[in-house]
């Protein structure tokens, strides 16, 4: 695994439909390198966080005033934790070994098809890898083209980069207990409307230490034959010693469209006026599954500290 990310490119054709049409489609995880931070300092983390209180009613700010009060604190926190696992990444110096999965669904996500596990061991390097959050930011999570689709997911040198920081609305919230975050505080962080897909979800934070615990996405403004609520992904971080940190699980779901065909226009033999026309085919697409793929840490080691097991 040495030299390599723990998530590869993943390709799979589109599902065929009733009609004759087949065309291919790529929906995979982009193994572009993001902007390095190298040579920028990490913001302090908060002592604790457990004394913020979060309104019941609170509005998302974005800019400036998402660095001030307990919000600023809770994203000072939040990007020292994210910074911590870049340079952990960046430093080569955690083993791990790894299981990676491929899943396939049914069109409800929760039926599984079929799935693939794979195992590897070596140095750690990024779990997964995008663009900068500049230039996400400026063409969107999802790329169309006449094959199908790519889509994008966010790596901790996005999330922790003050691109990120600027472009969202953002706002604090409580877990409720659909979020299972027990002791946790989140930055829910909300996309601007726009004609490309983006993403947005909650950073989530221990409210006692200040550590980083994960974060959930999922993606909005999606092309028409794309829209799924459950498309998105999560990625769980942990602590190791001596001020290590990584991503110690990561998942990413997207939709499988399958395409078909219908028939408009033509004679209508049943029409007192007849007219003629040509009848026409027209292509659609429609959500029918769903392809998972991701990983899991399952033993990390730093040279000369204990052995860290989930």
């Amino acid at each position: 695994m040495d030299g390599q990310l723990l998530a590869d490119s993943v390709s799979y054709p589109w599902e065929k439909g009733l009609s004759l049409m087949n065309p291919s489609v790529v929906v995979a995880l982009l193994v572009a390198v993001s902007a390095p931070l190298s040579g920028q300092t990490p913001p302090a983390a908060a002592p604790g966080l457990a004394a913020i209180v979060v309104p019941a009613k609170v509005s998302c700010v974005s800019g400036a005033a998402a660095r001030a009060g307990d919000l600023g604190a809770v994203l000072a926190a939040g990007q020292a934790g994210l910074t911590t696992v870049v340079r952990t990444e960046q430093s080569r110096k955690v083993y791990m070994d790894v299981d990676l999965f491929e899943r396939n669904f049914d069109k409800s996500g929760r039926k599984i098809i079929d799935q693939h596990v794979t195992s590897r061991t070596g140095v750690g390097a990024r779990p997964i890898a995008a663009l900068s959050a500049a230039a996400l930011r400026a063409t969107g999570y999802a790329r169309m083209d006449p094959d199908g689709a790519t889509f994008f997911a966010p790596d901790a040198s996005i999330l922790a980069s003050d691109d990120f920081a600027t472009g969202y609305c953002m706002r604090l919230r409580e877990p409720t207990e659909q979020d299972s975050v027990p002791g946790g505080i989140g930055i829910a962080f909300e996309a601007p409307e726009s004609d490309r897909t983006d993403i947005e979800g909650v950073l989530w934070l221990d409210r006692v230490s200040g550590e980083l615990r994960r974060v959930d996405y999922h993606y909005n403004h999606m092309p028409a034959d794309f829209k799924a609520p459950s498309a998105g992904g999560r990625i769980v971080f942990r602590t190791l010693p001596k001020g290590f940190a990584m991503a110690q699980q990561w998942s990413m779901r997207v939709p499988i469209v399958s395409v078909f065909e219908k028939k408009k226009g033509g004679v209508d033999r049943y029409s007192t006026n007849r007219e003629d026309h040509a009848e026409k085919v027209v292509l659609y697409g429609t959500v029918t599954g769903f392809h998972e793929f991701g990983g899991v840490v399952k033993r990390a080691e730093v040279t000369g500290a204990p052995v860290w097991t989930p």
